[in-house]
């Protein structure tokens, strides 16, 4: 980088704007009492979509996040390429859905994991984002315990899960806000 070139701060919109998705998704779910295979497909893949509207939308603005473009439009992409699976074939078997949730929360959690390590010391609050990336992972792990017949039982537990991920997607986001607010801000005159 050259000397005197201006160094943009992190931005906070990546992790806010996913954190309102993620708890969408829990709100969703939980407001749903009894939720079939195909609802929580459905559900699910909205929640992918937007997911990766973000996503796409920071590479193209080439948002500051560690990471380089490619890496946030493959994301992105993966999360489209998640939701369509989940609309063909997610609707009709639970096991299908099952398996379509698991590898989207492993490979999302790895993703989440690989960023928190490119952006090692670059970011105020990683430890958000590293704790997002053990929790995605977690509830696949968790789901892989549990019978795939019985995917559409686990709307409390992915509601769980949303909840807690948004939670810290948004602490991630505010620290990030936080610490990269001018020190002295511009007091605004009154006419």
């Amino acid at each position: 980088m050259k000397s005197g070139a201006l160094v943009r701060p992190p931005s906070w919109r990546l992790p806010v704007a996913r954190s309102i998705v993620v708890i969408g998704l829990a709100a969703a779910v939980t407001a749903w009492s009894r939720p079939t295979v195909a609802w929580l497909a459905t559900a699910f893949s909205v929640y992918c979509i937007a997911d990766a509207a973000i996503f796409i939308a920071a590479s193209w603005r080439r948002s500051v996040t560690g990471l380089p473009p490619w890496a946030l439009l493959t994301r992105g992409t993966a999360g489209l390429a998640a939701a369509l699976a989940m609309v063909v074939a997610g609707r009709a078997r639970p096991e299908t859905l099952h398996a379509l949730i698991v590898g989207w929360a492993v490979l999302a959690g790895l993703f989440d994991i690989v960023s928190a390590v490119a952006r090692r010391g670059r970011v105020d609050g990683e430890p958000f984002l590293w704790l997002n990336g053990l929790v995605t992972p977690f509830l696949g792990l968790l789901l892989l315990l549990l019978p795939p017949a019985a995917v559409a039982h686990t709307a409390d537990l992915i509601a769980v899960y949303a909840t807690m991920a948004g939670s810290l997607l948004l602490l991630l986001g505010a620290r990030i806000a936080v610490s990269t607010a001018p020190e002295h801000p511009v007091a605004v005159q009154r006419v």
